[in-house]
């Protein structure tokens, strides 16, 4: 399967290594409930987010047979 085959929505390609870059992660979140006597709701929907520094490095080998 080739790189691009690989990618979903919450994916990023880096162009090289660099020390760092600032990722952001935002995580919706929402929901409904249901008691037993039949009471229920909509829980009210939250987001949080967290950003922090990810270090890119590259790293190559080469495999030999023998």
């Amino acid at each position: 399967m080739s790189a691009d085959q690989q990618r979903s929505a919450c994916s990023h390609r880096f162009a090289g290594p660099k020390d760092s870059y600032q990722a952001t992660v935002t995580v919706d979140w929402g929901g409904t409930w249901r008691g037993s006597g039949g009471t229920g709701g909509d829980l009210p929907a939250i987001s949080r987010s967290v950003t922090f520094p990810i270090r890119v490095i590259e790293a190559q080998s080469l495999v030999t047979k023998g």
